[in-house]
């Protein structure tokens, strides 16, 4: 079922509709291989048709959403190629940046970070989308603290794809050792370790790779085969 987000002041009605179709994709309340109805769409959030076709065809440019003509408009199906490409950037990105917030990270920080983990201890066995959002925002700090928060909204342009997996990994079993990664890193960046740092980060980001054949066996119908 659609999860209706609240509309945020100035948000037009394209970019409301785009972050809640992406929303729920990720969440997987849109289900790869799901046909988008756009009359019942334009309903429920209380819009027009135009800023809904608007929101499809920017999403369609990501290749998260399939248009067909005279058929029409799907939830891409999960590409394992694609969520490759994006978990691999990730990888690049936030291995070097772990590395460059020990000399930029401050005790606020620190605070913060460890508090965010101890939330994603409470929720990790209860609740998997409040661990996906502690887990965001989790990441995106190091983003904010390396001063990088314009590339962090370049990576999450196409990182629905990855995400979808991240969403499924964390309904098949608990977080436990993406939860200890987190902790982990942390304690590096509190003593300054860069080798560490980078090191923690670029195991963390490939335990995705350790989840895909069990979640490819447990949902095979979301996958391109």
């Amino acid at each position: 079922m659609l999860q209706i987000l609240t509309k945020m002041t100035g948000e037009t009605a394209r970019a409301y509709i785009t972050r809640v179709l992406l929303y729920n994709i990720v969440n997987l309340n849109l289900l790869p291989g799901e046909q988008i109805q756009e009359t019942e769409l334009c309903a429920q959030l209380q819009v027009s048709r135009t800023p809904v076709r608007e929101a499809i065809l920017e999403l369609a440019q990501i290749k998260i959403i399939d248009i067909y003509p005279q058929r029409g408009t799907y939830v891409s199906l999960i590409d394992s190629a694609m969520v490759e490409e994006v978990r691999y950037m990730r990888y690049v990105l936030e291995s070097d940046l772990a590395a460059v917030a020990c000399d930029m990270i401050s005790q606020q920080d620190i605070d913060f970070l460890y508090e965010n983990i101890q939330l994603q201890k409470l929720y990790n066995e209860r609740n998997a989308d409040k661990m996906m959002q502690l887990d965001d925002q989790f990441h995106y700090r190091i983003y904010q603290i390396c001063g990088k928060e314009f590339l962090h909204d370049m990576v999450t342009r196409v990182a629905a794809h990855f995400d979808r997996t991240r969403k499924l990994s964390y309904i098949v079993k608990q977080p436990v050792l993406i939860v200890e990664d987190h902790e982990q890193l942390v304690k590096a960046l509190k003593n300054g370790n860069k080798d560490k740092a980078r090191e923690i980060s670029k195991i963390h980001m490939c335990r995705s790779i350790e989840d895909a054949p069990l979640l490819k066996a447990k949902y095979p119908d979301y996958y391109v085969s």
